[in-house]
């Protein structure tokens, strides 16, 4: 049984149990593209994504005082499994440690079966996640200090993460911006840093906030986003001055 908790919200707190779960720890395929070649018969296979992870549970809603009850926790779940609200956090009691960002799909409930005088009903739940691994419930933390100018940041999930670096500006002003870069790529700042500025680099959308205002128009055309691949990554603060933070999550098959 993995009790379920969607969007900050413990959904036990209203009679939902899952007697039973499929897709928690599954291992996602991959969608692949097949190009012929005239005369050949083994085609050349191209991995395109990995598949989408589709969580599946068997639910029960219950309630122990009456069937207008039953009906009143099941309304309430319908606003908290919404499927507009999009992609938020799920955590289960069963994957300890880690969440993953799913989209309920909403869940059919035969009202023939719910006569007035049941107080408890069976349906299926289902969420289409925004990935398919899952990542840590909280974020890893590592730091190159501003004395500093190379450090080594170790990613010890099963596949690369998307940091949010945090850069911030010492005592003296960066009249020409910042540089950093992880492994083979670099991110640079061009315009002028004054003392204390922070920049915000979020990798995996691809945007840069600073002083927690959006400001695209400093980074270079040629900017570049680093992940943090599995295993160690060499850092280095190209650009003396500043001190970066990355704050990631590993993520998991």
């Amino acid at each position: 049984m993995a009790n379920l908790n969607y969007n900050s919200v413990d959904l036990s707190s209203y009679g939902l149990v899952t007697p039973g779960v499929s897709g928690a720890h599954d291992l996602p395929g991959v969608e692949t593209a097949e190009t012929y070649c005239p005369g050949s018969d083994a085609p050349d296979v191209r991995v395109v994504r990995r598949s989408t992870r589709i969580l599946r549970f068997k639910c029960v809603v219950y309630s122990d005082v009456s069937h207008a009850n039953l009906v009143s926790k099941l309304q309430a779940l319908k606003g908290y499994l919404s499927p507009d609200l999009g992609f938020k956090v799920l955590t289960l009691t069963d994957v300890t440690s880690k969440r993953i960002s799913a989209m309920s799909l909403g869940f059919p409930i035969d009202i023939a079966a719910i006569p007035y005088v049941q107080t408890a009903v069976e349906f299926t739940l289902s969420f289409r996640c925004a990935v398919p691994w899952w990542e840590d419930s909280s974020a890893q933390s590592a730091t190159i200090l501003e004395a500093d100018t190379t450090g080594t940041i170790t990613n010890g999930g099963d596949v690369h993460c998307w940091p949010v670096y945090t850069c911030t500006v010492g005592a003296a002003p960066l009249a020409t911006g910042l540089t950093f870069t992880v492994n083979s790529k670099t991110y640079t700042y061009e315009s002028g840093l004054l003392a204390a500025d922070v920049l915000t680099v979020d990798t995996e959308a691809c945007t840069t906030e600073r002083n927690g205002t959006a400001d695209m128009a400093g980074t270079a055309d040629d900017c570049e986003y680093p992940e943090l691949v599995t295993g160690a990554n060499a850092v280095t603060a190209k650009t003396a001055g500043f001190t970066l933070v990355a704050s990631y999550r590993r993520r998991y098959e």
